[in-house]
């Protein structure tokens, strides 16, 4: 005996049937794009990606160590989180940043206690630089040389016309905090001084045989006269790309 549909039935079975599976299809799609958008966001805001890498170079607090002697030492602090620079390098043009444990969340803190030692924050003397075609103040990188032992850091501000370098990281014969170029930039050409010094910082005195070879609004080079060894460059840290160590 041959089995009969009633077709209106089947009809209206086959309709539901499909139209729950649209409502599955679009709930499974609406379920996944709303886990895409929330992994793109958490990504977005997570330390180690390349927009917080940048934002941390170019606006993070700068906080200069306080308790190791002449050597210094620098962390940035962004949104809460804060990072030593623990290498620098002109050539590759690349710094690296390690996370690091403190006390205390409140962005205007003065003093910043690490598990790698305590911190003063460093306050840059003026948000602007008076020419557009001059260096922007902030935190630059440079290298002094076989001799020198430290990272290079220098906080870099106007006090009016003047371009003053002050060194968050120094070395035996120049310590951290001393300030180690001074560029009047009112006078064409800049006028150059750098300051020497012998281990210990003794017979401290200012050199004058230096002028500029090269200034823009993030780097600039600085020679000397007759002593190649001498010459220096110096790099705003956003030109860097950074990499977060573990």
């Amino acid at each position: 005996m041959p089995i009969t549909i009633d077709q209106e039935w089947f009809q209206d079975i086959l309709k539901k049937t499909l139209s729950q599976t649209n409502r599955l299809l679009l709930f499974g799609v609406g379920l996944s794009t709303f886990i895409l958008s929330l992994v793109v966001i958490i990504w977005a805001v997570k330390p180690g990606t390349l927009e917080f890498e940048e934002e941390i170079l170019e606006n993070g607090n700068v906080y200069m160590q306080s308790d190791n002697s002449y050597r210094g030492g620098v962390i940035l602090k962004l949104d809460g989180e804060a990072f030593k620079i623990i290498k620098t390098n002109i050539t590759e043009m690349k710094i690296k940043l390690k996370k690091v444990d403190h006390y205390g969340n409140d962005p205007e803190e003065e003093n910043l206690v690490s598990d790698v030692g305590t911190y003063k924050k460093y306050s840059l003397k003026t948000s602007n630089s008076p020419d557009t075609n001059l260096p922007k103040p902030g935190v630059y990188v440079t290298e002094y040389g076989s001799y020198d032992d430290s990272e290079g850091l220098i906080a870099v501000s106007y006090t009016e016309e003047n371009l003053e370098g002050i060194k968050l990281t120094g070395n035996k014969h120049v310590p951290a905090g001393e300030m180690t170029f001074i560029i009047d930039t009112s006078e064409d050409p800049p006028v150059v001084k750098m300051q020497h010094a012998n281990i210990g910082f003794k017979n401290a005195r200012w050199v004058t045989e230096y002028y500029i070879e090269s200034i823009n609004h993030d780097s600039f080079k600085i020679k000397h006269e007759t002593r190649s060894s001498w010459d220096c460059e110096f790099y705003h840290v956003s030109k860097f790309d950074c990499e977060l160590l573990k």
